[in-house]
């Protein structure tokens, strides 16, 4: 397993290694949701110490973003290059994503309902294993000890499910709170 590969947009990346990036994103969403919506359900006035730490937060969590955006799309590219397509599509889902979203406020849920299937198709789909124009087959992403066990996918992807559906059932909760 190289760490580097995960920076990387070229190449190819396989389906452990999708389906484990997109549980590190589907924590890291659920971890920023309850953070917000904990500052958000709060109800005591605001304090020049909740103040600072509002700021420091934020300050905190920009580069931390950024971080887990260029990892995300990064391997997003390297799994499209997995089935011989360009990574290029992937902004076309982007696009469709944020114009929907903008678009039809009223079914949010939809969004991430699709970007679920979208998740599972590219975590559960073995891609051909020949060598394509992009690069040769993909490495295994996990230690050998792993990799033979399907099993350990199968979990990954379970949590995975689990934890995008989180943010939504967490947001429900909030609002029938407000």
């Amino acid at each position: 397993m190289n760490w580097l590969n995960l920076f990387r947009f070229s190449g190819r990346a396989g389906r452990e290694e999708f389906a484990s990036v997109s549980l590190v994103m589907q924590l890291a969403s659920c971890v920023m949701s309850a953070g917000g919506l904990g500052l958000m359900l709060d109800g005591n006035e605001m304090s020049l110490l909740k103040s600072l730490f509002l700021i420091a937060a934020g300050l905190v969590m920009i580069p931390v973003s950024v971080f887990l955006v260029w990892i995300s799309v990064s391997v997003f590219f390297r799994r499209l290059h997995d089935f011989n397509w360009s990574g290029w599509w992937y902004i076309g889902y982007l696009i469709l994503v944020t114009v929907g979203a903008f678009m039809w406020t009223d079914i949010p849920w939809l969004f991430t309902v699709l970007g679920l299937v979208l998740i599972l198709f590219f975590s559960l789909k073995r891609a051909p294993g020949a060598a394509n124009r992009f690069a040769p087959a993909a490495e295994p992403f996990f230690p050998a000890v792993f990799s033979g066990r399907p099993w350990v996918l199968g979990v990954i992807v379970a949590v995975t499910v689990v934890l995008s559906l989180l943010p939504l059932f967490m947001l429900s909760v909030a609002a029938a709170s407000l």
